[in-house]
């Protein structure tokens, strides 16, 4: 699961039209898979900015 994660991310971060809310539930799901806080951290922080719908 998480090489499929990341790959739908890497095909989808310069896709201007992909919903940027979208991307951030992929970096959550992709820090829980891989136990990393980074992911997850990132995406946490850019909702509380606001991004993302």
């Amino acid at each position: 699961m998480t090489d499929t994660l990341l790959r739908s991310l890497r095909e989808r971060m310069l896709d201007e039209s992909e919903p940027l809310a979208g991307l951030l539930r992929k970096c959550l799901l992709l820090g829980a898979e891989t136990g990393s806080e980074a992911p997850r951290l990132g995406a946490q922080g850019t909702q509380r900015l606001g991004v993302g719908g």
